[in-house]
């Protein structure tokens, strides 16, 4: 079940209903609590995504990886050749 402030805030109410002004200062906390705590998911979630496109990149560039160094060492060859260069 998800965390619902509003939910908290009414059987906050409902426990003590012999002081109505305490029911409202314990839901008011009750509701600063589940703003806090939705802050702290969106973090949560930002790291997890975050984590998430490092790891679709780091898969990208392990397929990539020996195509792109072969291109570039057959480049370099070609221009050493051009160059002069022998080996």
């Amino acid at each position: 079940m998800k965390y619902d402030s509003l939910l908290v805030r009414y059987n906050e109410l409902l426990l003590n209903h012999i002081n109505y002004q305490k029911g409202i200062e314990a839901s008011q906390k009750a509701f600063e609590l589940s703003d806090q705590n939705t802050k702290d998911f969106i973090r949560v979630a930002e790291i997890d995504n975050k984590v998430i496109r490092r790891k679709k990149l780091q898969v990208v560039w392990q397929k990539v990886k020996a195509p792109v160094l072969g291109m570039a060492l057959f480049y370099l060859g070609n221009r050493s050749v051009s160059w002069g260069i022998s080996f």
